[in-house]
């Protein structure tokens, strides 16, 4: 299922291209010193550095189980390259620091019905599971980008929100069944899944085929050693306890998938 999207190491950011008008983190567009466009979320953005942790193991474990998303990594965004923008108005010198980024796609357009009954990778059922995991209840159209450059193809893109819209004080209600068994998801959601499962197509068997999978390729040790990638900076700013509190819940959720398709499928019947 894993597909190794992930780019290691720390890249530098070369320079800033626009700043992106949509969405609450804030977002610049940029290109890395490789030469690849991206959209850079920064650490002085207004929902701190624990978005950048929701992205990165997001991320990961999107990755992991083979879910379509664009190729992501950490990078530099420098004082000096800052400075050199016309842009000074929207990001300075406090933005700087270590960042997290997705590979910019432009031939991408809007995922309408229309559009969607191109999508060459169905993806319905694992994009459902993968948000039950995370519990994302985020999802729409804007974070679904279809790119139409050779045959269609359906990305998934932020994990800002994930984990109760990042990491709080409160988090161990989340490790609580009813909370974990709650149908949030599927609720806040309901819009977006109603049209990628008439769109892109959706199968029941396939849920609970998939469900299986995934709590087979996601053990607790695979995703535990996600920490390994979050830079200390975030760590320290979040704190080390509600990192761990983080990964406790998203553990519990995954040994939870199995049961969780079975809610979907009987959900979504009614």
């Amino acid at each position: 299922m894993k597909q190794m999207r992930k780019i290691d190491g720390i890249i530098e950011v070369e320079q800033v291209l626009d700043i992106i008008d949509a969405g609450t983190t804030m977002p610049v567009r940029c290109r890395l010193e490789t030469g690849m466009n991206v959209i850079v979320k920064y650490m002085k953005n207004p929902f701190g550095q624990r978005v950048l942790i929701n992205e990165l193991i997001g991320s990961c474990i999107a990755d992991e189980i083979g879910l379509t998303i664009p190729e992501y990594g950490v990078c530099n965004l420098s004082e000096d390259v800052i400075n050199t923008t016309n842009y000074n108005e929207d990001i300075d010198e406090r933005n700087a620091g270590i960042a997290f980024f997705t590979k910019d796609y432009s031939s991408t357009v809007p995922p309408v019905r229309q559009m969607l009954l191109l999508v060459e990778n169905k993806q319905t059922e694992k994009i459902i599971l993968f948000d039950h995991i995370v519990n994302n209840c985020d999802r729409h159209s804007g974070n679904l980008l279809l790119d139409m450059s050779k045959d269609a193809r359906l990305y998934v893109i932020d994990n800002s929100h994930i984990v109760t819209a990042g990491i709080s004080t409160d988090i161990e209600q989340e490790l609580e069944e009813s909370f974990i068994f709650s149908k949030r998801v599927l609720e806040k959601n309901r819009d977006i899944y109603d049209i990628l499962c008439t769109s892109v197509g959706f199968n029941e068997q396939k849920l609970l085929l998939e469900a299986q999978k995934i709590r087979e390729c996601i053990t607790e040790e695979k995703l535990n050693s996600f920490k390994e990638y979050i830079p200390e900076i975030w760590v320290e700013s979040v704190g080390k306890t509600n990192v761990n509190l983080m990964f406790e819940v998203l553990n519990r959720r995954r040994e939870a998938i199995v049961e969780l398709a079975k809610m979907i499928v009987e959900e979504r019947r009614k």
